[in-house]
């Protein structure tokens, strides 16, 4: 008899307990874990406790390929703009493993977010050639190819006539002029054509 009412007292107990104890799980363990994407990314993000996680394809796949909401805004994102050209904004999505992409107006609107400024890269060009220079606060002139571009999202770069570390030299027995910026990652000499020296601003060159 003592068995059975004890028994059922701890059953008692339980019931009163079971409520507070639900309530004491993570929601994520309760299974409130929902994915999203941004409509023009190929990633999708874990969205529950803590920040946004980027999932493999195979975690996505283990998981059952759940369909990802698509929205405008996902948590720990940055919209960023370059000194180089302000009027462009691009959006980075958290982890940092996606390519930046280049806003239209109605995306920027629609995250809610004002932008930042991105002062560690600015992006600079030329007039009169199709080499891309980027520069930031830690950063020396380099030269960058369409890759590491696309990474930043494209953007626009300040054409120059001329940038730092150029330098233009003439061969004295056929008056030739060439440019090159080792310092930017262009050592080889480059033979201008009068209207590339023109459009570079005409400037003064050592002997080669």
């Amino acid at each position: 008899m003592f068995t059975i009412r004890k028994a059922a007292l701890a059953a008692a107990a339980l019931a009163l307990l079971a409520p507070l104890v639900a309530a004491a799980v993570p929601a994520q363990a309760a299974g409130s874990v929902s994915y999203q994407k941004y409509s023009w990314s190929s990633a999708i993000y874990a969205i529950g406790q803590g920040s946004p996680r980027q999932l493999t394809v195979a975690e996505w796949v283990g998981l059952g390929s759940p369909k990802p909401q698509v929205v405008s805004w996902i948590e720990d994102s940055r919209v960023l703009r370059y000194p180089s050209n302000p009027s462009e904004l691009f959006l980075e999505e958290p982890g940092l493993k996606a390519p930046r992409h280049h806003l239209s107006a109605m995306e920027w609107a629609g995250t809610g977010h004002a932008p930042n400024v991105d002062l560690d890269h600015s992006f600079s060009g030329y007039t009169w050639n199709e080499n891309i220079l980027m520069v930031g606060r830690a950063i020396p002139p380099m030269r960058i190819d369409e890759t590491v571009w696309n990474e930043f999202g494209r953007p626009t770069p300040q054409l120059q006539a001329t940038n730092a570390g150029d330098q233009f030299c003439q061969t004295p027995a056929d008056n030739a002029v060439y440019w090159s910026n080792p310092a930017a990652g262009l050592s080889g000499r480059v033979h201008l054509t009068l209207e590339q020296y023109t459009r570079a601003g005409n400037p003064a060159f050592t002997p080669c």
